[in-house]
């Protein structure tokens, strides 16, 4: 007799191997998963740590902002339409 297929025993031994497999996979890729996600906050906590220290002002910015618009000055040293900040970045 020259019969294809498999048993109903070879059918379960593989099932059980799977399982098993799967048994041992599925812990480690839980972990993996939490590290991620404690990976990400600490990611974004970092971001945000660095926004804050480039957008709070420091103490030598904030006499610099405080002045508003009067740091400018035309090209004959008065205030008037040409304005252009000191230090002639903008000179052409």
């Amino acid at each position: 007799m020259n019969r294809k297929g498999f048993t109903l025993i070879e059918l379960l031994i593989v099932v059980v191997i799977i399982g098993i497999l799967a048994a041992i996979a599925i812990p480690k890729f839980a972990n993996t998963k939490e590290k991620a996600y404690l990976a990400s906050m600490k990611s974004d906590l970092r971001n945000l740590i660095t926004r804050k220290r480039r957008t709070s002002p420091t103490p030598s910015s904030t006499a610099t902002r405080s002045r508003g618009w009067g740091h400018l000055q035309s090209v004959d040293g008065q205030h008037g339409a040409d304005h252009r900040p000191y230090g002639g970045w903008l000179d052409g």
